[in-house]
């Protein structure tokens, strides 16, 4: 449920904690998509964008965030590689040349 961590939260801002080790860490957690949201908008540049908040990382609580919820950030981060990624590049398999990097340079940089 999102809601249960909507606690603190900062739009359109990074939360920032301190650390065990005396380092500071930045929590930037982007919000899913409604369940009236169809597949194609959450992918959008623009959905994706609408999708990402920001909450206080001293009032945030990690525990409450579900395993869907982080799955669902990480697809949000790997949208933008995963839309650069070319036809020819696939279809070559040139992410198993030796020239990899430069006959596929996407598809290696989204593995």
């Amino acid at each position: 449920d999102p809601a249960a961590v909507n606690v603190g939260q900062k739009i359109n801002g990074v939360g920032s904690m301190d650390l065990m080790n005396g380092q500071s860490s930045s929590v930037n957690i982007a919000a899913t998509a409604s369940e009236k949201s169809s597949s194609s908008e959450s992918l959008s540049d623009k959905g994706s964008a609408e999708l990402k908040k920001s909450f206080d990382a001293v009032v945030f609580d990690v525990l409450k965030v579900t395993p869907e919820e982080y799955a669902g950030q990480i697809t949000l981060m790997d949208v933008p590689v995963f839309k650069a990624i070319q036809p020819e590049e696939l279809a070559s398999c040139g992410w198993n040349k030796k020239e990899k990097y430069s006959s596929a340079p996407n598809a290696v940089a989204f593995t």
